[in-house]
């Protein structure tokens, strides 16, 4: 089998929505087409169609973003995975993956979150797989909770004194102190110059926004929330939370669940239909924490390195 990867095109919509069907995934064409189009206005967020001699055998979606901690360094998101019913699942998954992880790794991002219980599942307890575990990824299923909870009041923040807004390029030097602590940065953060250069940016996707929230005027935490389109779901959007920290002296006082009720509280407001979010494997006390707000853990993060041998194969060619 002798398989392409490549960004999907308008022409290729009659042959992904084939594809869909099997999924009883309904896609429109006009509709699928507009998605295309504001998937563009993201910096680097792209369909992938799998071909197998002019068939289509399968989709997922790539999505690199920028941010603040990790010294800059992006992240990639590998989500709405399809795949035609008679392909061998396992190869096909483990090609997905190289490929993104190529992505990711020219975009020097540092890790890769996938959203996929049972190929994430299948990744790790492959002993030929090369990929290296950096986290756990959290689900929140929106429509869910939503049905669960007709009077809305789960998206409301807690009362307290706190107080949320966007943060602004003079924010900077406090939300990089936020991401120095030993559980995120541990001192390594971007320099000023940097840090303001990648913001600008950040500020020209649509709906990304840094948040901080304020206690008596100080900030106290800080979390980043995009929200993006999704073509297998053409109604709704998904939200992605990263960077979420807490000033060391408000940690246990509620100000966490302040910010993930807020982000949960916009994603309802733009009709996301869940939210989601990666944590290191390390950070134990928050997987619980996110376990206890509603998030299910649903898939994992992955380490962007790339073996010798693979960086060498796969800069040959795009073809697998």
């Amino acid at each position: 089998m002798t398989l392409v990867i490549r960004p999907a095109k308008v022409d290729d919509l009659a042959l992904i929505k084939d594809l869909y069907v099997q999924e009883n995934h309904v896609l429109s064409i006009e509709s699928a087409k507009k998605l295309l189009e504001k998937m563009k206005l993201y910096p680097n967020y792209t369909l992938f169609i799998i071909v197998d001699d002019k068939r289509c055998i399968g989709t997922f979606s790539l999505l690199i973003m920028d941010n603040l901690a990790h010294e800059g360094a992006p992240a990639g998101l590998l989500d709405d995975v399809v795949l035609d019913l008679n392909v061998p699942k396992k190869s096909i998954e483990q090609k997905i993956m190289d490929f993104s992880i190529q992505q990711c790794s020219r975009s020097h991002c540092y890790k890769l979150c996938l959203p996929n219980e049972s190929m994430a599942i299948s990744l790790i307890g492959n002993e030929s797989a090369h990929f290296e575990q950096h986290g756990k990824c959290f689900v929140m299923d929106l429509e869910q909770k939503m049905k669960c909870d007709k009077s809305n009041l789960s998206f409301r923040p807690i009362p307290s004194d706190l107080v949320l807004r966007k943060a602004r390029a003079n924010d900077l030097p406090v939300i990089l102190s936020l991401y120095a602590q030993p559980d995120m940065d541990n001192g390594k953060v971007l320099i000023a110059e940097k840090a303001v250069a990648i913001y600008n940016k950040m500020m020209t996707y649509p709906n990304y926004t840094v948040y901080v929230a304020l206690l008596e005027g100080q900030i106290v935490g800080t979390f980043a929330l995009l929200i993006t389109p999704s073509l297998v779901h053409q109604a709704k959007s998904l939200g992605i939370v990263e960077d979420v920290m807490v000033a060391p002296k408000t940690q246990g006082k509620g100000v966490g669940k302040f910010m993930i009720n807020s982000a949960q509280q916009v994603c309802a407001e733009n009709d996301c239909y869940k939210l989601v979010l990666s944590s290191n494997l390390k950070r134990v006390v928050a997987h619980n924490f996110y376990k206890a707000l509603g998030f299910q853990q649903v898939g994992a993060s992955f380490l962007v390195k790339l073996p010798v041998e693979l960086i060498a194969e796969l800069a040959c060619s795009m073809h697998f």
